[in-house]
């Protein structure tokens, strides 16, 4: 595992992300999360649960959160205003974060890798790294089979690793409605009489800082498509009249 070093630039940790890859080196996602964090100027605070979360393989999903550009730092850019990798990478590290303090479980994340390093004619760093970051920190990939998606869920669930997703796809300061491929793994994951639990997260940006509200467990058994609504419902409930 890469020992923590302090690095002076979000491109330089990047840059340290890519050679550690490319030498074949593991990284702690935990660890890097929280040198980007930092090196970002990211201020948050969570709400701990009211009730204590079960000590079993957990579904953490959030709202796919992404903040208004007027919010992402001055002076305006490209990067900041249009494009909103940087903003899912800001939103998983706070999660996987706070994930690692509350749940005693390590967490892996179900993420996007099929990306293009382009947006119009601009290439994206940011883009770069989202398109790596599954096989550097060994996430599974959301691009393949929904079958193949299932086995690894099931596979990482089983092997009592958490698993974070994202129930909607694109990013979006209010939350939208869960994608089929949520409710449908849901239902995969039932058939395969899986044990686990899907703990709902709200996550929003006020005066300043982030806020992450840990919600009450859901109970996965039942319709997929219905428990897929509880999921949303409950997340929404916690996030400011503004934002639902």
């Amino acid at each position: 595992m890469i020992a923590e070093r302090p690095y002076s630039s979000t491109q330089e940790l990047f840059r340290d992300v890519k050679s550690s890859a490319a030498r074949g080196e593991r990284r702690d996602h935990v660890v890097d999360s929280e040198a980007f964090l930092k090196l970002e100027n990211i201020k948050w605070r969570t709400k701990l649960p009211q009730h204590d979360i079960p000590d079993i393989p957990t579904l953490v999903v959030p709202n796919h959160y992404k903040r208004s550009w007027m919010h992402r730092g001055w002076p305006p850019s490209l990067r900041k205003t249009v494009l909103t990798t940087r903003e899912s990478l800001i939103t998983t590290s706070i999660i996987s974060v706070e994930m690692s303090k509350l749940l005693s479980r390590k967490t892996t994340w179900l993420a996007k890798s099929e990306i293009s390093e382009k947006f119009l004619i601009f290439k994206s760093e940011d883009r770069k790294m989202q398109r790596a970051i599954t096989n550097w920190y060994n996430f599974i990939p959301a691009d393949s089979n929904p079958q193949i998606v299932c086995q690894r869920v099931v596979g990482s669930l089983e092997a009592g690793v958490n698993v974070g997703l994202y129930p909607a796809v694109k990013p979006s300061q209010r939350p939208q409605p869960a994608s089929k491929d949520f409710k449908v793994l849901i239902g995969m994951l039932n058939r395969e009489r899986v044990s686990y639990q899907i703990l709902p997260v709200s996550i929003f940006y006020e005066d300043g800082e982030f806020v992450v509200i840990p919600e009450d467990v859901v109970d996965p058994k039942g319709s997929h498509k219905e428990i897929a609504q509880q999921v949303m419902d409950s997340i929404g409930s916690r996030l400011p009249r503004r934002l639902r």
